[in-house]
């Protein structure tokens, strides 16, 4: 049927319908009321009066009691600039939740007074290329309902930087790069076809004051098509829905050929993962410090020159000092390096005798006036963070299963942390966020909970002491609370906010416990923390304009993952996960099992190409440093923008997480 929906433009509804075995009036029926939630229509550049054709074409690609998935194409004619925009009527009423990988998670509530707050708009255009997966999904919590729109993804973007940076609100571009996003008042999921972003409120990193940028709108002439995915499920809660719809998501995808699972994966490639692991070496020669209190190695450096840009020594979380330590013995060890072995035995046991306050790590040295780091908020002389103490605690639990001539000292060192982060634990099994050095609690939120679990269990590993055994319980039945509840925030430090980080370690933290103890409610909570982890990590490969780094680099976002809903770029964060992924497959049957295998090549393939395998081999990369910060869109991190690495990058984690994942595949090691 064709329709005047506009005096400037026309457009047609059509369906196809699939003869399943159903009765064929129904099946007319149904299509008829699918086709009338949409609402379309048509903005044309503002000098321009003329009209344009678009057309929407359905078909019911697959229906159960649970489940319908219709397939829409949208067809766009027209020989002056103009763009369109689509309204999907949910039909849902008031207990509405979106979901937008990436960017929206359950209201951003921990994000309520940063860069996207439910407070300032109730409705939101992101770009497409913001999102791991160009989806947003609406989920009623009484009806236990929900639906999603499922975008095809784009393939290429000739938007160049000044257009976006500049003041006009209106460009001309040739893209096919869409905005999706959702109206809370009108219970609609929205596409516009092209790009649109609104409202744009943006707060850069450490700052506490808002900049909300011009409102952009893209228009485009010629002949486009739009493809994307209407996914009706019932029957489960909000977080076993996230579980199944990316399974759903993952086979629609590869159906589509928007990805392929690599022919030859690089984790069979052990020689290749070997020679990966030795190209790092020259992070821990060039970056290494020795001083009279503390060794260790400088982590913020500028990306173009290999320079060292903020002279800190972290222990862990961003700089990894200790993490690191660990890995230089290892490193040491598989390539028969002893001035290697020796700078991370250096490391480690200058923060065993003079990086401790009262039993615990300070969270960064400062090598100009030889004390603890003052710059506040970011670091404070007396204060830590229970997440960089976990991980101080894990340097030292791999030192000493790497090092047989200091093993005794690194367990001891490694066990009395772990002691005496025991006595810190809260009555409802969490740990504060953020302790001063006296054991009083500075910042309440729970995040640190979710690194607990791992050290508690290898303690138990090393001594038997049912106490560890009981408090990674008590911890994990904690983090199986907010998993159920789809609760995974704050565990970046720098961003208290939702997060992949903290997703990924509530899995980490399940799957252990699940690996000690066979309970079924770990397996549950392994199950759910796990696709909450996968929504972080591209399905698509993001396109570049010709003229920016990943263009002439042939990046491929797939595999690599956002951040936070705060920091929304893409980063090389594995360390232990994709060996426990696929360890964690073998509890599942078919095609679960090959879906998981599948994603641990592409992440391990994703990140063994922000490798350099010399200097000059990745423009502007230094040799031994695997970038922090890969921009995928405007209103960047800091610097650059899309299709450019940031200026500055924190390399000692992506230093340290490259390394344990590769370590894991290379030498067919778990942790």
């Amino acid at each position: 049927m064709l329709l005047r929906h506009e005096p400037k433009i026309f457009f047609t509804l059509l369906f196809v319908f699939v003869f399943q075995g159903c009765d064929i009036f129904r099946e007319v029926k149904e299509s008829v009321d699918f086709l009338k939630r949409f609402e379309v229509s048509e903005k044309p550049y503002p000098s321009e009066k003329k009209s344009a054709n678009f057309s929407l074409e359905v078909s019911k690609q697959k229906e159960s009691e649970n489940l319908k998935i219709w397939k829409v194409s949208g067809d766009l004619k027209s020989d002056f600039p103009t763009s369109i925009s689509i309204a999907f009527n949910t039909g849902y009423s008031e207990h509405i939740t979106f979901f937008v990988p990436g960017i929206w998670i359950k209201g951003n509530n921990f994000s309520q007074d940063k860069v996207y707050s439910i407070l300032r708009s109730k409705m939101w255009l992101f770009r497409e290329d913001r999102m791991p997966v160009p989806l947003v999904f609406a989920f009623d919590e009484n009806r236990k309902e929900g639906v999603a729109i499922l975008k095809i993804p784009a393939k290429y973007d000739f938007t160049r930087a000044e257009h976006i940076d500049s003041s006009d609100e209106n460009i001309i571009v040739d893209t096919d790069v869409s905005s999706l996003g959702f109206d809370y008042d009108k219970k609609q999921i929205l596409i516009v076809f092209p790009f649109e972003e609104y409202p744009i409120f943006y707060r850069r990193k450490f700052l506490t004051n808002f900049v909300q940028l011009n409102h952009k709108k893209a228009f485009y002439k010629g002949e486009k098509k739009i493809t994307f995915y209407v996914i009706e499920i019932s029957g489960y809660n909000f977080s076993d829905a996230i579980c199944y719809l990316w399974e759903l998501v993952y086979d629609i995808y590869k159906e589509n050929s928007v990805f392929s699972p690599p022919l030859s994966p690089v984790i069979e490639n052990k020689s290749k993962l070997i020679n990966l692991l030795g190209n790092l070496k020259h992070f821990f020669q060039r970056y290494y410090y020795e001083g009279d209190k503390i060794a260790g190695f400088y982590s913020f450096i500028v990306l173009e020159t290999g320079d060292v840009f903020v002279p800190f020594i972290e222990s862990s979380f961003t700089g990894m000092a200790l993490m690191n330590g660990a890995n230089a013995i290892l490193l040491g060890k598989k390539f028969g390096d002893d001035i290697l072995i020796e700078k991370g035995r250096k490391v480690l046991i200058s923060w065993s005798k003079n990086g401790k306050i009262n039993k615990f790590f300070i969270d960064c040295f400062d090598p100009s006036s030889q004390s603890p780091c003052n710059l506040p908020p970011v670091f404070l002389k007396d204060v830590f963070y229970t997440r960089r103490e976990f991980e101080s605690l894990l340097a030292f639990y791999l030192a000493h299963k790497y090092d047989e001539s200091y093993t005794d000292l690194f367990k001891d060192e490694f066990l009395s942390g772990a002691r005496a982060m025991l006595e810190l634990q809260q009555e409802d099994g969490s740990f504060a966020r953020a302790y001063s050095f006296s054991g009083r609690v500075y910042d309440s939120s729970p995040a640190g909970t979710l690194f607990a679990v791992p050290v508690f269990l290898k303690a138990y590993e090393i001594t038997g002491e049912e106490r560890f055994l009981k408090s990674a319980m008590r911890a994990g039945d904690f983090i199986s609370r907010l998993v159920e509840n789809f609760s995974y925030f704050g565990s970046t430090i720098d961003a208290n906010s939702e997060d992949k980080e903290a997703s990924i370690w509530a899995f980490i933290s399940c799957f252990m416990l699940l690996r000690e103890l066979g309970y079924e409610k770990y397996f549950s909570c392994a199950k759910r923390s796990l696709y909450s982890s996968l929504w972080w990590f591209y399905l698509w490969s993001v396109p570049f304009e010709p003229s920016q780094t990943f263009s002439k680099i042939n990046l491929n976002t797939l595999g690599l993952s956002s951040v936070s809903v705060e920091n929304i770029h893409v980063d090389v964060y594995l360390f232990f996960f994709p060996k426990m992924v696929l360890n964690f497959s073998k509890y599942l049957q078919e095609p679960e099992k090959k879906r998981l295998q599948e994603m641990v090549s592409m992440m391990i393939n994703a990140v063994s190409f922000l490798i350099p395998s010399s200097e000059g081999s990745i423009k502007g990369v230094p040799y031994g440093v695997v970038p922090e910060v890969i921009q995928q869109t405007w209103w960047d991190y800091g610097y650059g923008g899309k299709g450019e690495f940031n200026i500055t990058s924190a390399t000692g984690w992506t230093v340290a997480s490259s390394i344990l994942a590769l370590y894991q595949f290379a030498y067919d090691i778990d942790f």
